[in-house]
């Protein structure tokens, strides 16, 4: 193997649609160093972003029909062969997995493909505590399996890190820790020349009010009702109150009948999937995550980025991103009666808004940083192929 030439990446992931995984994989394969590195990318057909695959020069990208994210086992045996064909096609030295189903089958395809390299980047895992047990235990032993194949496996917490060891997925000198990474000075230079006053009128939001914000996917894992559920808390308690929606997904009707039966139809605002985040950031005073699992969610990085102090589940990664009471505030998984008290007495409090604000920016350092996150990847890639060409 000539460890000189241009070293083939390519990545794989189950779909394009709006989420943190999604980006950080868009980013990676866009901004990959070209003279380094000739990059390809694999990706179902589903997803809000599939298109954005036209604007990235120099990828190669290819959509596999079969790879969905529900389990068909006929379609997901067809998508195996699929993924191996496209492999065997392009003769990758560095296969770089995402998502559950492409981690599982993209790894497979690999293996039996002979690729030199195998990598996985774990976002999350796809088995959570809500799950049928027996489809959890079905989940993990998978896992467990896929690990075996690949040399190497990317967390973007050290919970998942955590989680993984205790569960036997993968050993300890497979893991390294690159961080899920945002624009961190993008983010601050653009909300220094927002002006809050015309994004308000833009978003019809009345000037004094008081933004409470969630972005998220309207999905089961993000718990779109719980944001509601506690709305309709707040908005008893203050009443100068408007609630944002940012996102869109498969319970996007019936997260509009649950804002119905609350009699918010006047309070809670769904904007869909709004491209300027920034923009958002700039007319929220406080922004909420109500998932129910989560890796490290990139949203958290962006409001933390943009001074916004954030109430969340004590969950996964954003225990190591939130520092209770110094950045925003962790509540116990459902207690929705809590959570709605906590942002109720920020909104109430200006100086604590102030001292969160403050605080939020200092505590994110460059590990969180999207130009940092693709040099960690580059220098990764550049050190296996070295090992793998001496082999």
């Amino acid at each position: 193997m000539n460890k000189n030439r241009s070293i083939k990446v390519m990545h794989i992931i189950t779909s394009l649609e709006v989420g943190g995984a999604t980006k950080n994989t868009l980013h990676t394969v866009a901004n990959l160093n070209r003279e380094r590195f000739e990059v390809s990318l694999v990706h179902g057909a589903e997803g809000y972003l599939v298109n954005e695959t036209k604007n990235i020069k120099n990828l190669k990208s290819y959509c596999a029909k079969y790879l969905i994210r529900s389990i068909h086992i006929f379609k997901d045996v067809l998508c195996l062969f699929e993924l191996a064909k496209i492999i065997r096609e392009c003769k990758p030295d560095i296969v770089h997995t995402h998502s559950s189903k492409a981690g599982i089958l993209g790894r497979i395809a690999a293996y039996i493909s002979n690729t030199p390299i195998i990598i996985h980047t774990i976002h999350g895992f796809g088995f959570n505590p809500y799950q049928n047990p027996i489809t959890r235990k079905l989940f993990i032993l998978l896992e467990k399996w896929a690990a075996k194949i690949n040399q190497i496996l990317i967390a973007v917490c050290e919970d998942n890190v955590r989680v993984g060891l205790a569960l036997g997925i993968g050993s300890k000198k497979k893991y390294r820790l690159i961080r899920s990474g945002v624009d961190l000075q993008g983010i601050r230079d653009q909300l220094k020349n927002s002006n809050v006053a015309d994004l308000k009128k833009k978003f019809l939001i009345p000037f004094n009010s008081k933004v409470v914000t969630s972005i998220a996917a309207l999905k089961t894992q993000k718990n779109p009702f719980g944001f509601i559920r506690i709305a309709k808390d707040i908005e008893q308690q203050v009443k100068e109150s408007q609630f944002l929606m940012v996102g869109d997904g498969n319970l996007r009707l019936e997260t509009e009948k649950n804002i119905k039966i609350a009699g918010l139809e006047n309070k809670i605002k769904i904007l869909g999937w709004i491209e300027n985040i920034p923009d958002i950031l700039a007319v929220s005073d406080v922004i909420v995550m109500t998932s129910l699992w989560e890796g490290l969610p990139r949203v958290a990085i962006e409001a933390c980025a943009a001074g916004k102090p954030m109430v969340a589940f004590a969950i996964n990664g954003l225990c190591e991103l939130l520092k209770n009471g110094e950045n925003g505030f962790l509540i116990e998984p459902n207690n929705y009666t809590k959570m709605a008290d906590k942002i109720i007495s920020i909104l109430k409090d200006d100086n604590c808004i102030h001292r969160l604000m403050l605080n939020c920016q200092s505590s994110i350092d460059e590990s969180f940083d999207i130009n940092k996150m693709i040099q960690q990847q580059e220098k990764l890639y550049i050190e296996t192929f070295s090992q793998s060409a001496h082999e």
